[in-house]
């Protein structure tokens, strides 16, 4: 389970405009205190995905190291192969929260 002391985490519960590609685009994300990472999904693709091949072939995403690039210009996710390891850490991270959160309902 993340640290929630250090963690945030986001989702959308309607349509939002985004700057990624998909639009409209529902999103969700964490932040572990220095990367902010996001995963922007069609509606009708709404899913938790568990490995890097469905991260990137369902989601456009975004990944700020906020300590080296606190203004969050360089969207590391552009490259998502030389990011896997911290994709997927974030990824599962953000994951463990949207179960936290579904299994206090």
């Amino acid at each position: 389970m993340a640290n929630t002391r250090n963690s945030r985490a986001w989702w959308s519960t309607a349509a939002c405009i985004s700057r990624a590609s998909i639009t409209p685009a529902l999103f969700r994300g964490t932040f572990d205190g220095r990367y902010k990472f996001a995963r922007y999904f069609k509606p009708a693709q709404h899913h938790k995905p568990r490995d890097f091949e469905t991260l990137v072939k369902f989601n456009e995403l975004e990944l700020f190291d906020t300590e080296r690039d606190p203004h969050e210009l360089s969207n590391l996710a552009l490259t998502p192969e030389t990011v896997k390891e911290q994709l997927l850490r974030l990824n599962a991270m953000t994951n463990a929260l949207i179960d936290g959160v579904t299994d206090q309902r």
